[in-house]
């Protein structure tokens, strides 16, 4: 009903006066934003803001109140979006806190900034003489795959995994991801895989956990497969879970600093007024 005035209003104003200048429209933009931030329809006022700045380019004094406004009306988003920040980061930690018990949390405090997550089972001193993928994530969500290999050598740097007709592949490694040894005549190989060389492989075996999950080694001499036990498949999924829960917790958290940060500036611009 209010628009339905305001444009009454506009068409009289037209037939009985002329075409409103620039200066009027301007006004009429600038009292419909201020209409719409009050009933805290945040989107609807953005647009008629950005309406003054693109219609009326010279119009500097109305350009101004649009800023200051438009200033008002940021902070009102931003209190609205940390209230659901608020409310999601007490149940992302308690998640972590409920996953944690299953992983060692391992950091080197002199060398490394960002910490790790492994599973219990997956400690290498436990898994020595096998072959077989190790998942892990950093405290920020990022997910890695660490490739473990004991035969006749074979210099692989990629990863082939299918299941059910379909597959997904790694990028290659560098050569300074790859790494050989030989003990007591038998010789080992070890692979990490970063976050962006991974691809799309993590979703896919957690995708595939029910099925059957063949793994091919590739890029060297020969190629070498085996499956994943079911064991193995249900480690990757609880890690690939953490994973997903960490760069959440870690999103929210950088997100909530950043909104703070930008409700202060504009909290200080709002006192100069």
């Amino acid at each position: 009903m209010r628009k339905i005035l305001y444009f009454i209003i506009i068409s009289v104003l037209f037939m009985s006066c002329g075409a409103p200048t620039d200066e009027e429209r301007a006004q009429a933009f600038l009292d419909e934003a201020r209409v719409l931030y009050e009933q805290k329809n945040i989107e609807a006022a953005k647009i008629q803001l950005d309406s003054i700045h693109l219609l009326f380019p010279m119009l500097v004094d109305y350009r101004r109140q649009a800023d200051t406004l438009g200033w008002q009306v940021e902070l009102l988003e931003i209190q609205r979006n940390l209230l659901y920040v608020d409310s999601m980061l007490p149940l992302k930690t308690t998640e972590v806190i409920e996953l944690k018990e299953s992983f060692l949390f391992e950091k080197n405090e002199k060398y490394e900034s960002v910490g790790t997550f492994v599973y219990k089972t997956l400690k290498t001193e436990s898994n020595i003489g096998r072959c077989y993928l190790k998942p892990y994530t950093d405290e920020n969500g990022g997910i890695y795959i660490m490739s473990y290999y004991v035969g006749k050598p074979i210099n692989h740097n990629k990863l082939h995994i299918s299941a059910d007709d379909l597959f997904s592949e790694t990028q290659p490694v560098d050569k300074s991801d790859q790494h050989q040894y030989v003990s007591l005549g038998q010789s080992y190989e070890i692979v990490l895989f970063r976050p962006e060389t991974l691809g799309d492989v993590p979703d896919f075996i957690t995708l595939h956990k029910n099925s059957p999950i063949k793994v091919t080694l590739l890029g060297g001499k020969r190629d070498y497969s085996y499956l994943l036990s079911e064991s193995d498949k249900a480690i990757f999924v609880k890690t690939y879970q953490m994973s997903t829960v960490l760069a959440d917790l870690s999103q929210l958290n950088a997100l909530q600093r950043r909104m703070v940060i930008r409700k202060n500036l504009l909290n200080h611009k709002l006192n100069l007024k």
